[in-house]
């Protein structure tokens, strides 16, 4: 550390090693410093420290695994597609599936035969494969995006990496009945494809709380804050259960100026809906993610959510919750559909 003495004006500097530990959310759980010539005390607490903390973050609650019938449906295809395998990988497609490919190479809409013949000569022409998927969204049971990268061996021609957005719809067996793939940076084109495929499938018995959802989205990006209090309950209430979150909101204006502040502080704030869990008539749970960057830093803010509406389709209450909470908020999407339905309030 540098700096100027407040009392007499000199420089100052200041050499220590420290040592942090971590838990499993990415916070400082803990930190001791050494003087500098005490290196082989802070190794030999290092990896005292590293030991115990190890045993602290094997037994420490974790957020769970976002899955559903379509990203075991991908964990398939990928494991097929590292064995090369195309009796394997054709056995993973329904009989009327659909491949649409909107990356600016392909742009192909191909049928269920095309579509594998195009695939036999690709594995015949690799000799090695690995597939590389992370869960970036879900939508009810049937429906998820993820961000994929095939990197393979092609014998004669040497390694090849080929990065992209792929969307996954099963039926009711289990089985890929359509495919969509975007360019790796065309993410907002992936998110629309998804929402309109729920639209159409799982979410369609519920338009009003859908529709509510997508409000939210569209009110958000544009902060237009006369349509986003539209959407709540004059008497609209929060319970915040997250570590570091708001405790308890009585109002709409009380949650909109928690809000307001929150993009006042970081205005390039963006709001994302990234899972849902479950929908019906009266009830959302929903896991969603806030981005930005505050004083030159990067922020991300996965969060879960579980609301009740009202019969005239306005958000009544929501529960918040951390992602390692999501047993518990679970449990009040549960409980909600025991409670009877709020009158609407004007």
């Amino acid at each position: 550390m540098f700096g100027t003495d407040r009392a007499g004006g000199g420089a100052v500097k200041a050499e220590h090693l420290v040592l942090f530990a971590f838990g499993v959310d990415g916070q400082v759980t803990r930190m001791e410093a050494f003087d500098v010539d005490r290196g082989d005390d802070a190794l030999a607490r290092f990896d005292e420290l590293g030991a115990c903390n190890a045993e602290a973050l094997a037994a420490a609650p974790r957020a769970a695994c976002i899955e559903n019938a379509a990203t075991r449906a991908a964990d398939r295809y990928v494991e097929a597609w590292q064995a090369l395998d195309i009796d394997r990988f054709a056995a993973l497609h329904a009989p009327g599936f659909r491949n649409v490919d909107r990356r600016q190479i392909m742009s192909t809409d191909l049928g269920r035969d095309e579509f594998l013949a195009s695939f036999a000569f690709v594995f015949a022409r690799l000799s090695s494969a690995t597939v590389v998927s992370e869960v970036l969204a879900t939508r009810g049971d049937r429906l998820a995006l993820f961000r994929m990268c095939v990197r393979g061996t092609e014998s004669g021609s040497g390694p090849i990496e080929v990065p992209f957005l792929q969307i996954f719809e099963v039926d009711a067996l289990g089985r890929i009945a359509a495919g969509f793939g975007f360019d790796p940076h065309d993410l907002d084109a992936a998110y629309a494809e998804l929402d309109r495929r729920y639209a159409a499938g799982e979410a369609a018995p519920y338009p009003r709380v859908w529709e509510t959802l997508q409000r939210f989205e569209r009110a958000a990006a544009p902060r237009d804050w006369e349509e986003w209090a539209a959407m709540f309950a004059p008497d609209y209430r929060v319970e915040d259960h997250r570590r570091l979150g708001w405790g308890t909101l009585h109002s709409r204006d009380e949650y909109t100026a928690y809000v307001r502040a929150i993009v006042d502080l970081a205005p390039d704030i963006t709001t994302r809906l990234d899972h849902v869990l479950a929908l019906d008539d009266g009830r959302v749970f929903i896991i969603m993610r806030s981005v930005g960057s505050r004083e030159g830093g990067p922020f991300e803010i996965p969060y879960v959510i579980v609301s009740a509406l009202g019969p005239d389709g306005r958000i009544q209450r929501s529960d918040i919750y951390d992602l390692d909470q999501l047993g518990q908020a679970r449990a009040r999407f549960a409980v909600l559909r025991a409670d009877p339905a709020p009158e609407p309030t004007v």
